[in-house]
């Protein structure tokens, strides 16, 4: 299904975002007097649908731990029990809530809160946000999205012009693409402090920079891909609804929530990359590495 590299991490990461990146979105940040309560942010974070999809970030980090093993390769078992322990905590759903709630009082204005609230709390949010986690179930499995393809090659201009502006209102691929190389670099930096504690962590700065490098590639694939599973996973919702759908979304309250819960993510899977190399450091500076012998 996904022609964005050959990693099989990217593959199912990218299967997985659908609900976790619509429920999410770079805006810049609040104004200091304007900022919404921890309270707000929470609820945000819950109707959103956002808390729901969490899990499937610690999955992803070891999942590229399985793809290249290499990384690890001079790790005894003891040490990869630790560096997967420590890596399923600092990217738990609950670690990653709270620096979500943290981080979303500076990165949205209390006017847009309140309206995404609105939206997210009326019938037909929550029916899309149902819809959305139902087609996260089946999103990585191949021949669903064989159907999910013949099924939008049928759709009228319409329909897909309106998953487009979708697409583009959401900044869902920008979302995805994060996605990844926050995932890929929580496993570049964890596999490094792991293979040389007391060293210096990998600079983020520079392996985002160089995980980057063929954002555009990404971006367009996530784009085609995406336009497929919104024609599958948004079938049975009426057009009325699918134009309120995007009238939120395309609204000024509507792209300040989605860029937001974005930059709120952005932040949190850095902040925990952080953290987890310098835990891994720790734990690993007294454990012996794997024996040649």
């Amino acid at each position: 299904m996904n022609r964005l590299t050959t990693s099989h991490l990217a593959t199912r990461l990218l299967h997985a975002a659908l609900p976790l990146m619509l429920a999410v979105g770079l805006s810049g940040p609040a104004a200091a007097a304007d900022k919404i309560s921890e309270k707000t942010a929470a609820a945000l974070v819950q109707e959103s649908g956002l808390g729901d999809q969490l899990p499937t970030i610690p999955a992803g980090i070891e999942a590229g731990l399985n793809v290249k093993p290499e990384a690890a390769a001079q790790l005894t078992e003891a040490q990869l029990e630790t560096l997967r322990g420590i890596l399923a905590e600092s990217y738990s759903p609950a670690k990653l809530t709270a620096s979500l709630i943290t981080e979303l009082p500076a990165l949205i204005g209390p006017v847009a809160a309140k309206d995404a609230l609105a939206w997210l709390q009326s019938d037909v949010g929550k029916k899309i946000t149902a819809l959305e986690d139902a087609a996260a179930k089946t999103a990585g499995d191949s021949e669903v999205f064989a159907e999910a393809q013949k099924l939008f090659e049928r759709l009228p201009p319409r329909r897909v012009d309106r998953y487009v502006r979708l697409i583009q209102a959401t900044h869902v691929a920008d979302g995805s693409a994060n996605l990844i190389i926050n995932v890929t670099l929580g496993t570049i930096v964890g596999a490094a402090a792991a293979g040389a504690p007391g060293k210096p962590l990998p600079n983020l700065d520079e392996v985002r920079k160089q995980l980057n490098e063929n954002r555009p590639q990404m971006i367009e694939s996530i784009n085609s891909q995406f336009l497929v599973l919104f024609g599958s996973a948004y079938q049975g919702l009426p057009e009325n609804e699918l134009d309120q759908y995007l009238a939120f979304s395309e609204s000024k309250s509507g792209i300040e929530y989605s860029k937001a819960m974005i930059a709120a993510l952005d932040k949190a899977m850095t902040r925990s990359a952080v953290e987890s190399g310098r835990e891994i450091q720790l734990r690993m500076a007294t454990a012996k590495p794997k024996s040649d012998a």
